[in-house]
């Protein structure tokens, strides 16, 4: 037994029996997640700030018929005061001045809302832009755009058609940005903008006369960039397809896809387990590779090859073979032109896309799809080995099966 005075335990039982007035751990804990929620806000707010914000440098290019339409400054709003003081007779408000009136303007104009989607609906142009531009202004708020409000009060779809009208630029401009901000939002809300049939009308207005209604379209790609990183599949589908309609036209509509910078993640996407996302994206990428040569090497670059073999290699859809045995055909084809024009002008080489196929084992498994039950599939594989390796076979008898031989021994192909 100690004869040591038990100090430190006595010690120990007074400290514990009084109340800790400040616990440190407790209040860094606390500290740092009111800075966390700060930098949530503020990173909330900059987001949302970004997606409306349009530069001085576009408006400049705006047509001189058009009003400036930047939400970063408040609007006059005649429908709504009966005389709006003239921008030059009193200086800007503050930020801050500036944002609760744009709250203000967004809680009288939604006191319109029944009257506004009676003259969206009406058949008087003047009053469809009128209404137009005003839903425009709700979804252009900087803090809390009402987007849930305007999308109940049923107007997208006629948003959507104003998108045709192309002997009314201006409206068409009004109602693009309306649902380039609509798109803005949540995914359940960029959703409610594709399955309303917008895409297609979109990429319509990329071939636009005018510049500013052009310059629209550009959010919707951003928008399109981030959802195909999604990983919910339904999100992913509609994504992907938006893209592919997109990716369907002209040489500078598959441009400004590419430029938007979706090819790399359109390549990953190829090895996705699921037929609804696969589809859209082998689409996707059959489109570039019909472009030009640059957008085909772009796609090329990232990687499609090893991808497209895992696709010929495994039991897919019948479609998905398809569109990849499309693929193959168009990245070899760019090499044989090229090889052609080649040997027109003296030179000479050899296609480094049939090489590539090579060296990924890719000519013994379009080979072996000559022994594939189905005639479509068959007759793709016989027409690339005739078109990128028949100089390589000349001595050997290809296989011949079916309705694929004419009578006179040529090849038939039936491109549907």
């Amino acid at each position: 037994m100690s004869l040591r005075p038990r100090t430190t335990t006595r010690g120990d039982a007074r400290r514990r029996s009084y109340k800790a007035w400040v616990d440190a751990g407790e209040a860094r804990r606390r500290r740092e997640a009111y800075l966390l929620d700060l930098r949530r806000s503020k990173r909330h707010g900059d987001l949302l700030k970004r997606r409306r914000r349009r530069h001085d440098d576009d408006d400049e290019d705006h047509d001189s018929a058009s009003p400036p339409l930047s939400p970063r400054h408040p609007e006059p709003r005649d429908h709504a005061a009966p005389d709006p003081p003239s921008p030059s007779s009193s200086p800007p408000p503050p930020p801050a001045a500036a944002a609760e009136g744009d709250d203000d303007a967004g809680d009288s104009e939604l006191g319109n809302l029944p009257g506004m989607v009676e003259r969206v609906w009406s058949d008087n142009p003047a009053l469809q832009l009128e209404a137009t531009s005003q839903f425009r202004r709700l979804l252009s708020i900087e803090k809390n755009p009402l987007i849930e409000e305007v999308i109940k009060a049923g107007v997208v779809p006629r948003f959507v058609a104003f998108l045709s009208l192309h002997e009314l630029p201006q409206l068409q401009l009004e109602a693009a940005w309306a649902l380039t901000n609509i798109a803005a939002g949540t995914t359940e809300h960029t959703q409610i903008v594709i399955k309303h049939g917008a895409v297609p009308k979109l990429v319509e207005l990329l071939d636009s006369p005018r510049h500013n209604v052009r310059l629209q379209m550009k959010p919707i790609l951003k928008i399109l960039r981030q959802l195909i990183n999604s990983i919910d599949e339904n999100i992913l589908a509609d994504a992907c397809w938006a893209l592919c309609y997109l990716s369907g036209g002209t040489i500078h509509e598959i441009e400004v896809v590419v430029e938007a910078g979706v090819c790399p993640p359109l390549v990953k996407l190829l090895l996705h387990p699921s037929p609804n996302v696969l589809t859209p994206v082998i689409l996707t990428i059959a489109n570039i590779t019909a472009g030009n040569d640059s957008q085909t090497e772009v796609i090329v670059e990232n990687g499609v090859l090893p991808c497209l073999f895992q696709l010929l290699t495994h039991r897919y859809e019948k479609r998905i073979r398809k569109e990849a045995c499309l693929t193959v055909s168009n990245i070899t084809l760019r090499g044989i032109v090229q090889i052609q024009s080649d040997k027109k002008s003296g030179k000479t080489g050899t296609n480094p896309y049939v090489e590539l196929v090579n060296e990924c084992g890719g000519l013994d498994k379009i080979e072996n799809l000559q022994e594939f039950d189905n005639d479509e599939v068959y007759k793709k594989a016989i027409e690339i080995l005739e078109s990128y390796w028949d100089e390589e076979d000349q001595n050997e008898a290809p296989i011949f099966r079916g309705s694929g031989v004419s009578s006179e021994g040529a090849f038939e192909f039936d491109v549907s």
